[in-house]
């Protein structure tokens, strides 16, 4: 059941983290309205038969690079070392982890059945705020956090939390032993590499 919980959370999260930001809104919405709206797009989206498994994977990759701010999740993983790179490797870095991103939970955004989403609260200080989120299916209910942050009048979220795990924490906890020992440039090779298995994988 635990293994259970933890698969449907990666899919739901998986889910809106793919299109969460879709929507552009005026700033006059809530982060929470904001929320609602792109996760019912997405939900059309999977639902439309008409479109083929290859469009509907090109559409979900165009509105996650269109909207998802990669660049801010990237910072924050690297940490003090994003301002001793040089701005070539910072590119590299963003353009990798959105690809392992992306080939991570394509298959599982496909796997969507009928979850349903129950939004508890919003929490707002400024330009920022935290929707927390809870994802029913049958007799269970895994908590999903946002944080979003507010540019140009749109919502764009720069991290979720699935049952309490961040997302870029985790990412952040998972590369920082790599840059300590083998620097920036170390971690961009093994990030090559698992970039080069996954499309590999894709191919056959």
């Amino acid at each position: 059941m635990k293994l259970f919980r933890r698969y449907m959370a990666a899919l739901v999260a998986a889910l809106f983290f793919s299109v969460v930001a879709s929507v552009a809104v005026a700033a006059e919405a809530s982060a929470t309205d904001s929320l609602r709206i792109a996760v019912d797009s997405v939900i059309e989206l999977l639902a439309d038969k008409e479109l083929d498994r290859a469009k509907r994977r090109q559409l979900v990759v165009e509105q996650i690079r269109a909207t998802f701010d990669f660049t801010a999740m990237s910072r924050f993983i690297v940490g003090k070392y994003w301002k001793r790179a040089t701005q070539e490797q910072r590119d590299t870095f963003v353009e990798r982890f959105t690809i392992i991103l992306e080939h991570t939970y394509i298959g599982r955004i496909e796997a969507y059945s009928d979850e349903k989403v129950r939004y508890v609260a919003e929490k707002r200080r400024g330009g920022k705020a935290k929707v927390d989120t809870l994802v029913v299916g049958g007799n269970i209910e895994i908590p999903i956090n946002y944080k979003l942050y507010l540019k140009g009048g749109k919502w764009y979220v720069y991290d979720i939390s699935v049952e309490g795990v961040s997302l870029v924490r985790n990412y952040k906890d998972t590369y920082k032993g790599i840059i300590r020992k083998d620097g920036v440039e170390g971690l961009l090779e093994k990030m090559a590499k698992k970039v080069e298995e996954m499309v590999a994988g894709e191919k056959s």
